[in-house]
């Protein structure tokens, strides 16, 4: 019964955007190419490279050579083996979803277990710096961005402290033999990386011109601005620019759609960890922990009156 009822509610849903699409072309395409050029100037520059270079360093054994240089750390600190320092590092360097996407490729590749793997999709969930200290600091000022990546980066590492597995686990990491040329594993990584990159270029489509199509029977400018956020988090903050709220409500608001992630980017996880079967619930949970987190860290911010 409630398959259907749901069943019923999408249905609903896209016959609403197809018959706003039939009404309102030029809108729906501009939107399309709006969502086209955020993906092009953003996302692809920012991502796709870090997936193929991440994707070569996998194949060639550098998880091998992190492991034994941060072992220790994160066995003291997280309870987990020092191969997932990749996975944290990399996750940082280049932003959401590629602490799912890694965390599967590892699991994968039998390199974690899958209790390691759930517990690293709570908290492997950073925006790419770039894009924090380029986009919302030009929109918002250095400050602000600091203020975003600290209590965001913060709020993350904090929640993997908390809930750090209670029995250390230990992953023998196979061993590394790469068969394949240069050239081929290239080509694979190409291939990996791009059917990652079509996956959140058309969650991104998708998302931007429903959230369009969503508000455009909403006339609250905030009420507006929420909604982007929620479902696609870049539009979300380039549209809170233009809101007339207090600067404490802006960082609050920026810091929340980073740590919630909109939904397009939870569709995105979904998809890349269906491969391994991981649990989406973890996701889920970490990002309302890690939200809740953060919310707390710049209320302190604020509080102290750094500014």
């Amino acid at each position: 019964m409630l398959k259907k009822i749901k069943s019923f509610i999408i249905i609903f849903i896209l016959l609403i955007c197809l018959m706003y699409t039939i009404l309102n072309p030029n809108y729906i395409f501009q939107d399309i190419l709006e969502a086209i050029n955020i993906f092009k100037n953003n996302l692809f520059p920012a991502i796709f490279f870090f997936y193929t270079i991440s994707d070569l360093l996998i194949n060639y054994g550098f998880i091998k050579l992190l492991g034994s240089l941060f072992n220790k750390l994160f066995l003291k600190v997280f309870h987990i083996s020092g191969s997932s320092s990749f996975i944290l590092i990399m996750s940082i360097l280049s932003g959401f979803p590629s602490g799912a996407k890694y965390t599967t490729s590892f699991l994968e590749k039998k390199v974690i277990s899958k209790n390691q793997a759930n517990f690293l999709l709570t908290f492997t969930h950073f925006s790419n710096p770039l894009f924090i200290m380029g986009t919302i600091a030009i929109l918002y000022g250095k400050k602000v961005a600091y203020i975003v990546l600290l209590c965001h980066y913060l709020s993350n590492f904090i929640l993997a402290f908390i809930i750090r597995p209670k029995q250390i686990e230990i992953e023998k990491i196979p061993p590394t033999i790469n068969k394949e040329s240069f050239s081929s594993a290239l080509a694979n990584s190409f291939y990996n990386s791009a059917k990652v990159m079509l996956l959140i270029l058309g969650n991104t489509i998708f998302f931007f011109t429903f959230s369009d199509i969503l508000v455009s029977f909403i006339d609250n400018s905030l009420i507006k601005t929420i909604i982007y956020g929620i479902f696609d988090l870049t539009k979300g903050i380039i549209t809170l620019k233009n809101l007339n709220v207090s600067l404490f409500f802006k960082v609050f608001l920026i810091t929340s759609f980073l740590s919630f992630g909109g939904i397009s980017v939870h569709f995105q996880v979904k998809e890349i960890i269906k491969k391994e079967k991981l649990n989406y619930s973890y996701f889920l949970l970490g990002r309302i922990a890690s939200l809740s987190i953060c919310i707390v860290l710049l209320i302190l911010w604020f509080a102290i009156g750094i500014v």
